[in-house]
């Protein structure tokens, strides 16, 4: 173990708004089923090393005007994650915590910086790829004031110009010791589903990337195919059952790719009895009853397909590798087996 930083550094991830951005009595909220998992996953090796580490989500947290000025002046780093969709309302928290609070350091990094890899205007460091297992190297460095050029896949802005390491930054070992961190998030509100909240549930990851490449997807092969062990998934689910998580969505891009694999991780949790109920989601070309019948038995009862188009013609042309009866048969087969 290496020893605590000399000085903890106070670090704020945030999750901007997918919406507009207001505040108080005109902010407005969006239904969320569960803590971006991205972020967890940065606080979780944060706290572990002993920085102070604060989680925000301006989807559920309502917040006024001066109480988020506040917040964001007492920080020494702020992390956020960019979507499509929250980049409008990152951009207007940008001149906020420039007013506030310039000494700050702000690194940007999610899907949209992965997909458009260009530096978000603002931002002190953007992340291309995969950071959680560099995190706590990137803020002591940044902190001590030593060189990251070593590392992959980031844009570092400074005197008019935008140094960029060449590369992604991914983990190749995803059983390497990186857990989220839950606990950020314990009292915030989630777990809404088209207006019902569902109790106990939580998101996983078992595997990343994928080695499709559908035109319209932000991977497009940036991201290879990487699994993490059944051992260790079915550790992590143990410590979710052991603290009351009833409900796992599996947020793998294609947990059905490798049956064998999927269907260990959820045979065993049925056998040592977690009381797990999972919702997965994977491509239409895994259709095979007794696969689907496994699932079902085994605590699985939702699962969603990526049919994108009922039109061949569209499914050709975003190479989606898929045939509309594909689609048809995998729909068919998961009703039988009662998913």
């Amino acid at each position: 173990e290496t020893a605590p930083p000399a000085t903890p550094q106070r670090v704020l991830l945030l999750h901007a708004s997918l919406k507009a951005l207001r505040w108080g009595s005109a902010w407005q909220g969006t239904e969320s089923l569960t803590p971006p998992l991205g972020l967890m996953y940065l606080g979780g090796p944060l706290l572990q090393r002993g920085h102070d580490v604060t989680f925000v989500d301006l989807n559920v947290d309502r917040y006024e005007d001066a109480a988020f000025r506040v917040l964001l002046a007492c920080q020494d780093f702020v992390l956020i994650t960019v979507y499509s969709d929250s980049l409008a309302s990152v951009m207007a928290i940008m001149p906020m915590i420039a007013s506030c609070n310039p000494r700050a350091f702000i690194l940007c990094g999610g899907p949209y910086c992965t997909l458009s890899q260009h530096p978000v205007p603002g931002a002190h460091l953007t992340v291309v790829g995969e950071a959680e297992q560099h995190i706590v190297e990137m803020v002591d460095a940044l902190a001590a004031g030593r060189s990251l050029e070593h590392l992959p896949g980031l844009m570092l802005a400074g005197d008019g110009r935008v140094q960029r390491t060449e590369g992604i930054l991914r983990p190749d070992n995803l059983d390497d010791g990186v857990n989220a961190s839950w606990e950020l998030a314990r009292d915030k509100d989630y777990g809404y589903f088209f207006g019902a909240r569902l109790e106990g549930m939580t998101l996983v990851m078992s595997s990343r990337g994928c080695p499709y490449r559908c035109t319209y997807c932000t991977l497009k092969g940036l991201l290879p195919y990487r699994e993490r062990s059944v051992d260790n998934v079915l550790a992590e689910l143990r410590t979710l059952s052991q603290r009351g998580v009833r409900l796992v969505i599996f947020d793998d891009d294609n947990l059905l790719l490798n049956r064998k694999r999927t269907l260990a991780i959820l045979g065993r949790a049925a056998a040592e009895g977690l009381g797990l109920r999972f919702i997965l989601q994977g491509r239409v070309d895994s259709a095979d009853l007794t696969f689907y019948a496994a699932l079902r038995r085994f605590g699985a009862f939702l699962v969603m397909f990526g049919i994108e188009s009922a039109s061949q013609e569209v499914l050709d042309f975003y190479k989606k590798g898929i045939s509309v009866e594909q689609a048809r048969q995998a729909v068919r087969l998961a009703h039988q087996a009662g998913l």
